[in-house]
């Protein structure tokens, strides 16, 4: 598909991001519902960085929309942020450090849009935006789009699986950032932290937990732990630290 024009919300303050059934299947439930971290600050990004917020157009049409937040890294795999919600986190409360770092933290297309590689084009606004900030590195938690098929796979195990040529990552994310120069820092074991009670998992899922123990539900990367008698169900959202420079 031919590129897309990026605006961002600091040039065009009056954009309504879309919220229809064309864009609120992006991510499951009970990540937009049960993160208290991303319930609290994600809102607020389009207000606090306005510039770090983008949307990608057709003409008037908007195909995709895009969130990023600057941080500080000290460049380090071990003083990357624990994963998506500690990234946001930082952004909103790190007040020592300048930013240094852009974190990308979603990219979401149009139903009618996706699988015409709008995605590559959401990571090229994300350099650009980098590049004007004057950042060298963008960090992504990358949350792989295909490993909700193998939730008994480690994502330890899942990200060092191989596609078919033998040389690429098996996850067709993971080998958008990999095509597009990202390297692997590491695992974020505890990325997005949801919680909530037996009732809410049972709306988010369309499913029933007649008893504690784990469960896998649909487009979660692993199982779920439910506690019956603590009328608690919490899971732990696995993603990747990936790195992009900026040329």
């Amino acid at each position: 598909m031919s590129d897309l024009k990026m605006v961002t919300l600091r040039d065009e303050p009056n954009l309504e991001i879309p919220e229809d059934d064309s864009w609120n299947d992006a991510f499951p439930a009970f990540l937009v519902e049960g993160d208290v971290l991303n319930c609290t600050y994600f809102p607020q990004l389009f207000d606090s960085f306005p510039s770090y917020q983008f949307l990608l157009k057709e003409g008037e049409e908007i195909v995709a929309t895009g969130n990023t937040i600057p941080l500080y890294w000290d460049g380090t795999p071990e003083g990357l942020p624990e994963g998506y919600d500690e990234a946001l986190l930082r952004g909103f409360t790190q007040k020592e450090r300048k930013p240094n770092t852009l974190c990308g933290l979603s990219v979401v297309v149009n139903k009618s849009y996706r699988g015409k590689g709008i995605s590559q084009q959401g990571l090229r606004a994300m350099k650009s935006i980098a590049r004007r900030e004057g950042f060298s590195s963008i960090i992504i938690p990358v949350r792989p789009n295909r490993k909700s098929d193998y939730p008994l796979a480690s994502m330890e195990q899942y990200v060092h699986w191989k596609g078919k040529e033998g040389n690429s990552p098996f996850d067709p994310w993971l080998r958008v950032h990999w095509k597009a120069g990202g390297r692997l820092i590491k695992v974020a074991p505890r990325s997005m932290i949801c919680k909530g009670r037996i009732t809410q998992w049972e709306e988010w899922t369309g499913l029933q937990f007649p008893e504690s123990g784990e469960y896998y539900v649909p487009r979660a990367l692993q199982p779920v732990a439910i506690n019956v008698e603590e009328d608690e169900g919490v899971y732990l959202d696995p993603n990747v630290w990936v790195q992009h420079d900026v040329e």
